[in-house]
């Protein structure tokens, strides 16, 4: 009951005069914040610890999926070496020259029958940029027809969507 009556005092103190009580919430702020410092100190501290325990834990199973991904990029290196030694024996037993597949050159297309019950198409490259008759014309989506006639500076392809259209191939 004093206790009480005290705190009522004390309050009806306080609310009448903010300032009165001023001097003794500085001292005892003071008084605690060196254990507030050391509690909040402590509880980072064992966060830390909490994060660390984690990330090692994380590290040894990131480590073990490490260790799988590295064993299967062995075996995925070994089988690509073993068919690259097997396509240059094929090569070589077959006496395929690599210098067959070169680009002869690079050119536009410049013309094409649209409306003709044929299809050809115009580049505009020739015998001077060493073009022959007979050679594959291709694109970035592949091949679309064969070379029909050659002019010094153009030239008349057959496309594979003729119906006369044939492509030989060599396998």
């Amino acid at each position: 009951m004093i206790g009480a009556l005290i705190g009522a005092v004390l309050l009806g103190i306080s609310l009448l005069n903010p300032g009165a009580f001023s001097g003794l919430r500085s001292v005892s702020g003071d008084v605690a914040a060196p254990p507030g410092e050391l509690v909040a100190d402590t509880r980072s501290g064992s966060t830390k610890i909490l994060d660390e325990i984690r990330a090692f834990w994380r590290a040894g199973t990131q480590n073990a999926e490490l260790r799988e991904e590295v064993e299967l990029a062995r075996i995925r290196l070994q089988e690509f070496e073993a068919v690259a030694q097997e396509n240059r024996e094929l090569k070589q037993l077959l006496q395929l020259d690599q210098d067959e597949n070169q680009v002869v050159t690079v050119t536009q297309l410049i013309g094409s029958t649209s409306t003709s019950g044929r299809h050809f198409a115009y580049l505009g490259a020739g015998r001077s940029q060493g073009v022959e008759v007979g050679m594959a014309v291709r694109s970035m989506r592949g091949i679309v027809g064969r070379v029909l006639e050659v002019g010094s500076i153009s030239s008349r392809v057959l496309l594979l969507s003729d119906s006369e259209s044939v492509l030989p191939v060599r396998r």
